[in-house]
């Protein structure tokens, strides 16, 4: 939990508990104890569109793969 003490009230107490393998609860205490406020909990952010697969040419990049080491 001492890597994450400057993150408290800056970053919301379910991430810090998360990334530093506590409960929520252990981290809500330490932040109440330093006289820290909450932070609101992060947005979800919207996982990226999957790339569909590309059928065709190499795309100018044939001449590369064809120099390319194996090793």
């Amino acid at each position: 939990m001492r890597p994450y003490k400057s993150a408290l009230g800056l970053v919301p107490d379910e991430d810090i508990a998360q990334a530093s393998g506590v409960a929520v609860e252990v981290v809500q205490a330490l932040r109440e104890a330093f006289g820290l406020d909450a932070v609101a909990p992060s947005p979800d952010l919207a996982s990226p569109a999957p790339v569909e697969d590309y059928h065709g040419p190499g795309l100018g990049y044939e001449s590369l793969l064809g120099t390319m080491s194996g090793g």
